[in-house]
């Protein structure tokens, strides 16, 4: 649906899992909640809050709302009801299936939670579990899940050794590095890419890998 998304997307996926057949039981235990149906990220502009309206409508009553975070693209400014967190060990009943959900950060936004370390663990767990198809929220369904994953690593991989390869040479500032690595690419993109590399820069500092002070 139509989100105020970031470029060069202009819509959030709507992923709405309604089984056919629902258990008229409402007694089910260990589970962090239970709905008849689920919908994720339903953050969408106001021209499409009609058509949002009748997608609910339509589904079960007993709805549960899933956000994976809480940029405005995903959720709307105007959430005011109460939430319930997860930790990463939680599942949730929809019908008879059991949903699994995981912890972890595939958002590189300093000022919104981002973490490298999160982000590495959290790529490598898809990978552990081999899906045949990832959705994401932004963009089309991939079909070959792990050769996508791979070019995310890699791609981030490259990116932390020339930042470290940067500072090694002589970079001091932020924005020395972001010059430095970022060369190449449209300066109108330089101060999103801070955000990734103070992440990198974090995450590189967690390793021990960036070059000792020297004290004179």
């Amino acid at each position: 649906m139509g989100s105020r998304t970031g470029k060069p997307f202009r819509t959030t996926n709507l992923i709405v899992f309604a089984p056919k057949n629902v258990p008229n039981d409402s007694g089910k235990n260990g589970f962090i909640a239970c709905g008849d149906a689920l919908i994720v990220d339903p953050g969408c502009q106001s021209k499409f809050h009609e058509e949002l309206r009748q997608i609910v409508a339509a589904l079960p009553r007993k709805l549960i709302v899933f956000v994976t975070h809480h940029h405005r693209d995903h959720v709307d400014d105007d959430w005011s009801l109460g939430f319930t967190a997860i930790s990463g060990t939680e599942e949730i009943c929809i019908g008879e299936a059991h949903l699994c959900f995981s912890q972890g950060s595939a958002i590189l936004d300093v000022t919104s939670g981002g973490n490298m370390t999160d982000y590495f663990q959290s790529t490598y767990k898809f990978m552990e579990i081999s899906p045949h198809a990832l959705i994401p929220m932004h963009g089309r369904v991939n079909l070959w899940p792990k050769h996508m994953l791979c070019g995310y690593l890699r791609n981030r991989r490259g990116r932390e050794s020339s930042i470290l390869k940067a500072i090694e040479n002589g970079a001091e500032t932020l924005f020395d590095i972001v010059a430095n690595v970022y060369s190449k690419v449209d300066r109108s993109f330089w101060i999103p890419a801070t955000s990734n590399v103070r992440l990198h820069v974090d995450h590189l500092s967690q390793q021990d890998k960036l070059p000792k002070v020297k004290v004179s």
